[in-house]
């Protein structure tokens, strides 16, 4: 291969500046006479060397510049005889499809995004990745793992949003801590100015709470939206103005909706007005149970519904409304915000129901219980599925009842005495259908295993009355600040748990090297629904950062 010289590069051998023969260093001292001569014909000298180093200097960098540009297209050459680089566009458009799909760390604020990677492949490649809009269509934003905010945010987003044109777009963006010089907001602004190609958005504002009012003056048709996710920390006065929202009003194809901030109770905020007629599936964080029965009568076509409530201010008088389609409902609170919420409902469709609260309710477990039936009654409803907290089961004149759930989830802990509600559903005829049971521990003791291995035998046993235990799921919560807990075949209370698959129990789960591990898989509508979470990822790609949004009740 001939070498390649820049035209301007000089010849060693012929342009070498020899220095004069007669500047030497001085052995004696120079007569003063001669001393100008020699000061001027050195420094000449100096500025010939100068002058010939930077000539040297130029051309060296010349030929690296030149040496970089042959590699390159001799790196494209060779690229091009492998088979990967010889594929057809559409089978090389389908392995970067899934090379995108498995890109578990890449977002837009990326320059180790897989598809930036791949555009800087080779020629080809980048052609193929900037002309395909469907490689950029999931946007993800995460400010929360950057120290620092580098001014080429800005930039990067920009282009991975032009890239993604003309197609709608899944935005996914989770911003850092307030105080990062306004590069949440200028973000936040560049998502905006596409709200009209929004397909499914997941905004977690942090406690920035000027992002999320920022967003609730968005004025855009978003013909393609289908899902939204709002959540923000902290709501202040200094941007709550108690005003409404139209924001998302003009969204014809919004079919679920999720709304959590941490409300302050009696606190002022921006209401957001949502085309309530088409929501299937709504999730809500509301001051008090007003503020859903107020839109209420315009959930024509609500199936789904998880509501937070924040205070059991006082219900003013109102007629009972009916959520004809509703078959799911979970609601999480107060009790007496519960209460009265359960009070103003008919719910003729509803199959699951979930009932958690914030303060312990093992005294008023009865009358949360006879709210439960009333409401049944009134909707002639056959709700088959029941979760809560087994506190609400420690009344010692709990009555029957309850006749149409068969399957029961339930959390308990050592915190509070459950003795009486575990004997409740050991001894009375409470659930008389109950075929599936599902436990979740807050924490664990071998007392409280034992009692649970007592209702377990007991309700193995069928009578004329009450049906078979037919399923168990064992589940421990783990804390982040506390020890790992593990259900252990040491407890000889577990032991009598797993004796009973003998009489026929089927549990949901193995013991592996002595210690148990779970297989249940929450697929109902609910804070720990599995296929929730793998619809989100569905949505906009699996990654690292990304949490799973868990509610831990009581």
């Amino acid at each position: 291969m001939p070498q390649h010289r820049p035209s301007n590069a000089p010849s060693p051998s012929n342009n070498y500046i020899e220095v004069s023969d007669q500047t030497q260093l001085p052995t004696d001292s120079p007569n003063i006479e001669n001393i100008p001569e020699l000061t001027k014909r050195i420094a000449l000298d100096i500025e010939k060397l100068q002058a010939e180093a930077i000539r040297y200097e130029e051309a060296a960098l010349a030929a690296r510049q030149k040496s970089a540009l042959l590699q390159n297209i001799l790196n494209s050459y060779l690229n091009s005889t492998l088979p990967l680089f010889r594929l057809p566009d559409e089978i090389l458009t389908v392995i970067v499809e899934q090379c995108v799909e498995a890109d578990t760390t890449g977002h837009a604020l990326s320059n180790h995004a897989i598809t930036r990677v791949l555009a800087r492949t080779s020629r080809r490649w980048r052609r193929l990745v900037l002309s395909t809009p469907s490689l950029w269509k999931i946007v993800r934003v995460n400010t929360v793992i950057h120290k620092e905010c580098p001014q080429s945010w800005e930039t990067l987003l920009r282009s991975w949003l032009q890239h993604s044109e003309p197609l709608p777009i899944s935005c996914l963006a989770i911003f850092g801590e307030i105080g990062r010089g306004g590069y949440n907001m200028i973000l936040l602004q560049l998502l905006i100015s596409q709200a009209y190609r929004w397909h499914h958005v997941d905004f977690d504002f942090g406690s920035d709470s000027a992002l999320y009012y920022q967003l609730t003056h968005t004025r855009s048709h978003m013909a393609h939206l289908c899902s939204l996710y709002l959540a923000v920390a902290a709501v202040t006065d200094e941007h709550a103005s108690g005003n409404t929202s139209q924001a998302f009003l003009f969204a014809p194809e919004l079919r679920e909706a999720t709304l959590f901030n941490d409300i302050t109770p009696g606190a002022r905020q921006i209401i957001l007005t949502l085309p309530w007629s088409q929501l299937q599936e709504l999730s809500w964080s509301v001051n008090t149970p007003c503020e859903f029965l107020d839109v209420t009568p315009h959930l024509s076509t609500l199936r789904y519904c998880y509501l937070e409530i924040a205070s059991d201010t006082e219900v003013d008088d109102r007629q009972v409304v009916t959520l004809s389609h509703l078959r799911h409902l979970e609601v999480y609170g107060p009790y007496l915000g519960v209460i009265k919420l359960l009070d103003h409902l008919t719910l003729p469709s509803l199959g699951d129901f979930g009932m958690h609260f914030k303060e312990f309710v093992n005294i008023v477990g009865d009358l949360i219980l006879s709210t439960f039936v009333a409401l049944q009654k009134r909707s002639s409803c056959h709700p088959g599925f029941l979760s809560s907290h087994l506190m609400i089961f420690s009344s010692p004149s709990l009555e029957e009842g309850i006749e149409t759930v068969e399957e029961l989830s339930l959390e308990m802990g050592t915190i509070i005495d459950n003795t009486q509600a575990l004997f409740n559903l050991r001894t009375i005829k409470l659930f008389r259908k109950l075929r599936i049971l599902h436990v979740l521990f807050e924490d664990l003791s071998e007392t409280l295993l034992s009692q649970l291995a007592d209702v377990m035998e007991a309700r193995c046993r069928p009578t004329s009355d009450t049906r078979c235990l037919e399923q168990l799921s064992l589940e421990v919560i783990q804390w982040d600040d506390r020890p790992k807990t593990l259900l252990s075949t040491r407890s000889p209370s577990f032991r009598r748990i797993l004796d009973l698959q003998r009489h026929g129990l089927a549990l949901q789960g193995e013991v592996i090297d002595g210690v148990w591990h779970s297989r249940y898989r929450d697929t109902r509508w609910c804070a720990g629904d599995v296929t929730k979470d793998e619809r989100r990822w569905a949505r906009f790609g699996y990654c690292d950062w990304l949490k799973d949004s868990i509610y831990n009740f009581g």
